[in-house]
């Protein structure tokens, strides 16, 4: 086993983070030898343990999605939150809004969300750090979530819309908190099963929105009186995953390798893994992956700085890429206009929103099981080529309009597929496999710095879309689809060229095989 200490890199200034790389190719095969890298060596689940994982992935698909409602509230509820605001500025200032100003007080509660994720971004690292993956997955989420529900209902009974731009706010935190979420259940999951519980939980999460949509009809709770109705369900929910998380162990890799507390590491090895795996075996992978990296907490400067992790954080950087590259991002919040404007009715618009949503519904009950059967690297590319092809349908659709070729039905076609499309993209796992690829490519002390630059930078390029959107099209019309084909291209290029397989395969093997590739590319650049 003393080879098998010596693996991987350091930094380029010879930085005493990381353990000396190996340069033996003897070692390096030597070590090859040891560890059968073609088989999910170490912890392949047992039938209890899938049990386990099996109810505690259940239990995260239903109950973490209070921060998700708390999220569309203000999109659910818009009518009944829209006087509640213009009651609220009356009585409390005396004033009446006309449309333009109200629709100015409108954009800046929408946006704090945006502000939130930012914030929520920034501070996602540190969380990790101290409060541990199941601390701010679970406890740090629920209290936020808990208290966003509050701030919900003191808007309703205190007529404040001052008290619903925070709750918005801190909706946008909890949405990139759940990342956190996704790497905890990436870290607990036997090798064997790390996708299908992150794709589960997103699937889980989907089908919950979409029983919570018939709730915001104005004949149940979408109207003045019983808006609140909502928050209250989600205050319920949140106080139910807290409990239950009391008695989840935490991640037995963050319990191994940052808090040294092996016999509690083994206890939650044996809930997740099952009570007769080889829990040696299991410590021996979590050894070799803390080997990567000797510190206990890394910046984004030395992730960046080391030539071990600095491909993995590309790769996972253009990941990232992905969903904020994405028209999602756009679609969600214009879709119905962009249908009206390639020549459908209202009513047209609304019904082909619904076919495309039922459509795709079943691909959110597939998703967990292809993320296994297929792979990592197939379903990505996948996701992102369809990316590719949504902005391309989109742009055709709005160039015939603007050279005045409207063929209503052809347009309408385009613009319909294009948004099917990126609704399958979406059940297919566009804004999940992220979080999945960086708790699969990246060490454990990496995972909230590049979780980090993960969320934050796609979001506002995003945003940046969002924004620019309704003024750049009324006056460059399809010339503003052009740039976001060209970097959604060049995203699906770049994971083509990069994004390994990981299915199933230890993290100190990925990044083994990752570094022997970066070695075999360097070797015949220095020898010519």
């Amino acid at each position: 086993m003393g080879t098998l200490r010596k693996i991987l890199s350091s930094t380029e200034e010879g930085e005493q983070l990381i353990n000396t790389q190996q340069q033996n190719e003897a070692e390096i095969a030597g070590d090859m030898d040891i560890v059968d890298e073609s088989a999910p060596r170490s912890n392949t689940s047992l039938p209890e343990a899938e049990v386990n994982i099996s109810k505690v992935t259940l239990f995260h698909a239903i109950f973490s999605t209070s921060g998700d409602i708390e999220t569309s509230c203000l999109n659910l509820m818009s009518v009944p939150l829209k006087h509640l605001f213009n009651e609220s500025i009356y009585s409390h200032y005396g004033v009446y809004t006309n449309d333009t100003e109200f629709n100015l007080i409108f954009s800046i509660i929408a946006t704090s969300m945006f502000v939130g994720i930012i914030v929520g971004g920034l501070l996602m690292g540190f969380l990790m750090h101290v409060f541990g993956r199941k601390g701010t997955a679970i406890y740090v989420r629920c209290s936020l979530e808990i208290l966003a529900a509050t701030f919900m209902i003191g808007a309703r009974y205190f007529h404040s819309v001052e008290l619903y731009a925070i709750a918005h706010f801190l909706a946008g935190v909890i949405s990139t908190l759940k990342m956190v979420l996704y790497i905890y259940m990436t870290e607990c999951a036997p090798n064997d099963s790390r996708g299908i519980s992150g794709m589960a939980i997103g699937s889980g999460s989907f089908l919950i929105m979409l029983g919570i949509q018939s709730l915001c009809l104005p004949s149940v709770l979408g109207n003045d009186s019983r808006w609140v109705g909502l928050p209250i369900i989600c205050l319920i929910v949140a106080v139910i995953h807290m409990l239950g998380g009391l008695f989840l162990p935490e991640s037995p890799k963050h319990l191994y390798i940052i808090k040294d507390k092996k016999s509690e590491a083994i206890n939650a090895i044996n809930y997740y893994h099952g009570d007769h795996i080889d829990t040696a075996l299991i410590m021996e992978e979590y050894e070799r992956e803390k080997e990567i990296i000797s510190l206990g907490h890394v910046s984004l400067k030395q992730v960046w700085q080391n030539r071990t992790l600095r491909r993995p954080f590309l790769i996972c950087a253009i990941c990232g890429m992905v969903s904020g590259a994405a028209a999602i991002s756009i679609t969600s919040q214009y879709q119905l206009s962009m249908f009206l404007t390639f020549g459908m009715t209202q009513a047209q618009g609304v019904l082909a929103t619904m076919i495309i949503s039922f459509v795709t519904l079943p691909l959110c009950l597939v998703s967990p099981v292809v993320i296994e059967k297929v792979g990592r690297r197939p379903l990505f590319l996948f996701v992102s080529g369809l990316c590719v092809i949504e902005w391309l349908l989109l742009m055709i659709a709005r160039s015939m309009i603007d050279i005045n070729i409207r063929v209503h039905v052809l347009t309408s076609v385009l613009g319909v597929v294009g948004a099917l499309a990126g609704q399958v993209s979406v059940m297919m796992g566009l804004m999940i496999l992220t979080p999945i690829i960086i708790g699969e490519l990246c060490p454990h002390v990496a995972r909230a710095p590049v979780g980090q630059f993960v969320q934050i930078v796609p979001v506002l390029y995003a945003l940046v879309s969002v924004f620019t959107y309704p003024v750049a099209v009324s006056h460059i019309g399809a010339l503003f689809f052009l740039p976001f084909f060209f970097v959604s291209s060049l995203l699906w290029y770049l994971m083509y060229k990069n994004l390994p397989e990981t299915a199933g395969l230890p993290v100190d093997t990925i990044i083994r095989r990752l570094t022997n590739t970066d070695q075999s590319m360097e070797s015949p650049a220095s020898a010519s």
